[in-house]
């Protein structure tokens, strides 16, 4: 029996100081006990007895939005339209996103709603024309071969794989593009 007892005694501390590290560091035990507590009760609402929402008139809407981007208050119109499921909802929360530059993590959401809307005809304000352009001009000119470079150099030495064969061979011939780039120049 107190062989028993002192393996019991051994798993409670092991499996104990395991639980107070893994709190301890990540702080995800006390999450799950608070989130494990009961929530206090909460009264029922009659969803008869509160007023109607009010209907939006997607004219002003649409004003309103078109006035913010002429603005370029894209957060806004972010905040506006996020989870509207309308063709000009979406189009200009796109335009916003894309524009903006400063949401690189809606870039998906408007690369989807970008697909959706392709198939879209008779949007307003032009509003297709303008999707278009704020993916970016075709013609304007893109990095240099020396800001590609210094780029890569910094990727692969924040990553840590600057010593990687194929890293120091995409290396080398950016260095060669930047050379005869200087050399044009």
């Amino acid at each position: 029996m107190t062989k028993f007892v002192r393996y019991l005694y051994l798993f409670t501390v092991i499996i104990g100081g395991s639980i107070f590290l893994i709190d301890w560091h990540t702080g995800l035990v006390s999450k799950l006990i608070k989130s494990s507590k009961s929530q206090p009760l909460r009264s029922q609402i009659d969803v008869d007895a509160l007023p109607a929402k009010p209907e939006e008139d997607a004219g002003d809407l649409l004003k309103r939005w078109e006035a913010l981007s002429q603005k370029n208050d894209w957060q806004t119109i972010l905040d506006e339209t996020e989870n509207r499921p309308d063709h000009v909802a979406m189009a200009y929360r796109t335009l916003a996103i894309l524009e903006s530059g400063e949401h690189p993590n809606l870039l998906l959401e408007a690369m989807t709603n970008l697909n959706k809307l392709i198939r879209v005809h008779n949007l307003p304000n032009k509003l297709g024309t303008r999707l278009v352009r704020a993916l970016g001009d075709p013609e304007a000119p893109g990095p240099t071969a020396r800001e590609n470079l210094e780029a890569y150099r910094d990727i692969i030495n924040s990553l840590g794989i600057a010593t990687q064969p194929s890293s120091l061979k995409k290396l080398r011939e950016l260095e060669k593009l930047a050379a005869e780039e200087d050399a044009e120049n």
